[in-house]
């Protein structure tokens, strides 16, 4: 399966979770105010996640030297607007754990899991991980929560 089968598998998977609306199977590039009222929340905060390839590495097949084995690594970014009031910090844990549950699973074969419908030959329990706690997004430079969750996935192909 290609890339964006699998990126619009976990978008389908991520947004059977309350809270999440607005997920993107690319990187948003915000540079005008209107770009950023698309991020918005039906709730009206700002809230959106995103996702891109890192990395891919190949791999020869031990059985079989003629066959090269392709593994991605897949970043999910989650952002969700600071407000203390509201406990926003709280609010977006909670729906990043919600999100890593929904990833988990579905990735896995057998009668829970579908192997991501059938997108990938195998796929790697997700991780969340960080790389900042805070982070100023768009024009506007709003103050979010911050977070990425990390999945390797074997697409269903060999080359």
């Amino acid at each position: 399966m290609a890339l964006k089968d699998i990126k619009a598998r976990l978008r389908d998977r991520m947004q059977t979770v309350a809270g999440v609306t607005k997920v993107y199977t690319y990187c948003r590039n915000l540079t005008a105010e209107v770009d950023a009222s698309q991020l918005m929340a039906a709730d009206g905060k700002f809230h959106f996640w995103q996702m891109y390839r890192e990395s891919s590495d190949l791999t020869d097949l031990v059985v079989n030297q003629e066959f090269t084995e392709q593994e991605d690594t897949l970043v999910i970014e989650g952002f969700y607007g600071v407000k203390d009031a509201d406990d926003s910090d709280e609010t977006f844990d909670g729906i990043i754990d919600a999100v890593l549950q929904a990833i988990n699973n579905d990735r896995r074969a057998g009668p829970n899991g579908t192997k991501l419908n059938g997108t990938v030959q195998t796929a790697g329990a997700p991780a969340r991980r960080s790389s900042s706690r805070y982070v100023m997004v768009g024009p506007n430079q709003v103050l979010c929560h911050h977070a990425e969750i990390v999945i390797k996935v074997t697409p269903r192909y060999l080359q």
